[in-house]
């Protein structure tokens, strides 16, 4: 699988973020959408590794299409919020059914 984060809006001081993560896998050469693997959910973390802390959590949901089923491999993460500027990870992580995780993608980003 390969995935990509596309911000729809950059977290302030007034109001929480949101972005879209996209979801690939390859299948006769061509990049088709892809849902996480069966079993798996999808979690974001936030997380400021020089200060050993967290932020709030941030909600990932599944956005529907026109005929109200989740769109294949698109998953949107709302509420994203830095509680304060510095290095932070976005950590991407696939849990199974126990909350467990089972892989997880860190992306890096500078908040402030």
């Amino acid at each position: 699988m390969c995935g990509r984060l596309d911000w729809v809006r950059f977290p302030s001081e007034e109001e929480t973020g949101m972005f879209l993560l996209r979801f690939t896998r390859v299948e006769n050469g061509s990049s088709i959408p892809a849902d996480a693997p069966s079993g798996l959910r999808v979690a974001v973390k936030l997380w400021m590794p020089d200060m050993g802390h967290g932020s709030s959590p941030v909600k990932v949901v599944r956005p529907l299409n026109a005929s109200g089923t989740p769109e294949t491999g698109l998953y949107r993460a709302e509420e994203v919020h830095f509680v304060m500027p510095g290095a932070w990870e976005i950590r991407v992580i696939f849990k199974d059914e126990s909350g467990a995780p089972v892989d997880q993608a860190v992306l890096p980003y500078q908040a402030g």
